[in-house]
């Protein structure tokens, strides 16, 4: 992303478990270009194991990374978002997600 060279752009790498990171990278954001109007929750992991194979603690990170963070992040901008009566959130999601292997 810092390739491109977007001058409006901020880009950081960030763990979406990682409560405390993810509040920093959006006050980061939130100092730079002002309220969030709209949160992209677009991260996502896929285990490629059957599911017989896989172990509990890479189930809990699947699980984790895309079911819970996207909520957590959304609840950090809502109240924002509904105070000024404006903002949106988008949640991507994979056709992956609908086969288990």
């Amino acid at each position: 992303m810092e390739q491109l060279r977007l001058e409006n752009a901020m880009c950081r790498g960030v763990d979406v478990v990682d409560d405390s990171a993810v509040a920093l990278a959006i006050e980061e954001a939130g100092s730079h270009f002002g309220p969030v109007g709209l949160l992209v929750n677009n991260a996502g992991i896929m285990l490629l194991a059957d599911v017989v194979s896989q172990d509990n603690v890479d189930i809990q990170r699947l699980f984790d990374v895309n079911c819970v963070a996207p909520l957590k992040i959304a609840r950090l901008v809502l109240a924002g978002m509904i105070g000024r009566r404006r903002g949106t959130v988008v949640n991507l999601g994979s056709i992956a997600g609908i086969n288990l292997y």
